[in-house]
């Protein structure tokens, strides 16, 4: 069990995907997972966080159709494993 549980959700946010998960990477803090929850991107969004879960085990990726960002967030923090959220 992670200490922290990090919930992105995405939609179409290729162009500011990477600083965004890039900024979580370079926490000192390293006891996290980070939950990304792609919203039906119709850009590179979800190749963007298929790089990053292919690279870093803590990233986990969840793919739904476009229903929203309370809906993504909610479906993330059924499979968050962390003590805080």
């Amino acid at each position: 069990m992670s200490f922290f549980s990090i919930i992105v959700p995405v939609y179409n946010a290729a162009q500011s995907l990477s600083k965004t998960l890039d900024s979580i990477i370079s926490q000192t803090f390293n006891d996290y997972e980070v939950i990304i929850i792609n919203d039906g991107s119709t850009d590179d969004s979800l190749a963007i966080c298929n790089s990053y879960i292919e690279n870093d085990s803590r990233f986990k990726l969840i793919n739904q159709r476009n229903s929203g960002v309370s809906n993504a967030r909610n479906n993330a923090l059924k499979l968050a494993k962390g003590e805080y959220i």
